[in-house]
């Protein structure tokens, strides 16, 4: 099907994408108070944001489903990729798909998050699955919603993801796990007590805390770490 472009701007009420694809054309399409989620009815849902400067920061969702959000961080005309600075992140268990749009010619495509909040559903896993386009997780990361314990998985195959913030339990114990063949950073001093597992790709250290309060598996993958960065203890 066809996508739907917003090339307005909506000042009020959620919006909801049960199917297809939502193109955000202004940067104002998806008003600042209204909760943006990927919902669960007919299908893979996709978000792309198509403006040539960052959209307005909305909170994004990803409900429980067995159907994946896909987020596309795009321009309206060809040029280098930018960085769409969003609101708060919901994620329930599902996966969570970055991408890069057409229009991006050279640079890096991203999406910036002030919080990521596992939020709804029972225990289960949360995947972040960037490809061609980055994630930056610039604050906190905890469990928020529904009382029970959650992994979050972030794998995908894009270089430069970041996780700024404190990784916290929150609500309940809170398990990490790096997958798949792309990059993460751990730049917090993370509190989580839920185990660490290694299984693909890199997860680098740029806080010599990040992994100081949980044991860690690896099972292929790499673990690095910045220069900056010494005297780390952890369990392995």
């Amino acid at each position: 099907c066809f996508p739907y472009i917003f090339r307005g701007a909506l000042d009020s009420g959620a919006t909801t994408i049960t199917g297809g694809t939502l193109v955000a054309a202004n940067v104002n399409a998806l008003n600042s108070t209204g909760l943006v989620s990927t919902g669960t009815v007919t299908g893979a849902n996709t978000l792309r944001l198509a403006t040539d400067t960052s959209v307005t920061a909305f909170p994004f969702s990803v409900s429980s489903s067995s159907f994946p959000g896909t987020i596309i961080s795009d321009r309206e005309t060809t040029g280098p990729g930018i960085t769409h600075a969003l609101g708060s992140f919901f994620m329930g268990a599902n996966t969570c798909n970055v991408e890069a749009g057409g229009n991006v010619s050279s640079g890096t495509a991203a999406l910036a998050f002030p919080s990521l909040v596992l939020s709804s559903g029972g225990a289960g896993i949360a995947t972040l699955n960037p490809t061609s386009g980055t994630v930056l997780v610039n604050g906190p990361v905890n469990i928020g919603g529904g009382n029970f314990a959650k992994t979050l998985v972030l794998g995908g195959s894009s270089t430069g993801n970041t996780i700024s913030g404190v990784i916290s339990n929150g609500i309940n114990v809170l398990t990490l796990t790096k997958s798949g063949v792309s990059t993460w950073s751990l730049a917090g001093a993370n509190t989580h007590t839920g185990p660490t597992s290694i299984t693909g790709g890199t997860l680098n250290l740029a806080n010599q805390n990040a992994l100081a309060t949980t044991a860690v598996t690896m099972n292929g993958g790499a673990l690095a770490f910045d220069q900056s960065v010494s005297g780390i203890a952890f369990a392995l």
